[in-house]
């Protein structure tokens, strides 16, 4: 089932989040990219119904673990995969871009085709933009709000 995507929203001043959510790298390389559109979560995540913009940081954790299980999905869904894990195009511990959240897909029953996995609900994610500097700052769990002095650094890039 597909959800209903909001159709001839033109922004003409630029979004500047207030919240975050951190990713495990290269999960959050791909989502920055665009080349992810689903943002996996388990059931008891507290934060289903957000919408709306929010930054992309990129969690300080490394993990080849994780970094092989995204080159699978990639492959598998078609699209670029991650860089090397040790690749200085997959920045930890900052904020990497910014993107939408327009909808959720609930918990399939089992592990279906595309990026959605089998006991998690699934934020669809649109007009993911990279920033062209990351923005240092520590993390947290769910969706965070941002420091203000972070903030302000990341207007002076999308001003």
């Amino acid at each position: 089932m597909q959800p209903q995507l909001p159709v001839g929203e033109y922004l003409t001043e630029p979004v500047i989040p207030e919240r975050a959510l951190t990713l495990w790298q290269p999960w959050a390389w791909l989502v920055a990219q665009g080349l992810k559109p689903l943002e996996n979560r388990p059931p008891g995540f507290s934060h289903q119904s957000f919408r709306g913009w929010f930054w992309i940081h990129a969690s300080v954790k490394q993990s080849l673990h994780e970094w092989h299980a995204a080159n699978e999905l990639a492959l598998r869904n078609e699209v670029t995969g991650p860089p090397p894990i040790d690749d200085e195009r997959l920045v930890y511990g900052a904020i990497i871009g910014k993107a939408r959240i327009v909808g959720v897909l609930p918990v399939p029953q089992a592990l279906p085709d595309g990026w959605r996995m089998a006991g998690r609900f699934g934020f669809v994610v649109l007009d993911a933009t990279p920033l062209a500097q990351p923005v240092e700052c520590r993390g947290y769990q769910g969706f965070w709000r941002v420091p203000e002095a972070v903030l302000t650094e990341l207007r002076k890039q999308t001003a």
